[in-house]
């Protein structure tokens, strides 16, 4: 993307406690905003809960602006924002 910096699959590390765990998000775009790809039939509230996890520690992108789902599925496009 002209003028933007585009990040794949970004290691982010959620920790609380004795938890640990290091989710990759597909893209970060400008460290604000994140886009996560699927190629499912459709989006459910699974997915945004995947998404929910990756919001404590993305704190660290203090510009953050958005997290963003686009699911390519088969026949068609779809957009979702979380927040």
């Amino acid at each position: 993307m002209a003028g933007h910096t585009v990040d794949e699959e970004v290691p982010v590390t959620a920790e609380f406690d004795s938890f640990r765990k290091t989710y990759f998000l597909d893209l970060a775009v400008n460290e604000s905003v994140v886009i996560e790809l699927k190629t499912v039939k459709t989006l459910v509230p699974e997915h945004d809960s995947q998404l929910l996890n990756y919001l404590l520690p993305l704190i660290k992108y203090s510009s953050l602006q958005a997290i963003h789902w686009i699911n390519i599925a088969h026949d068609h496009v779809t957009f979702a924002t979380v927040s």
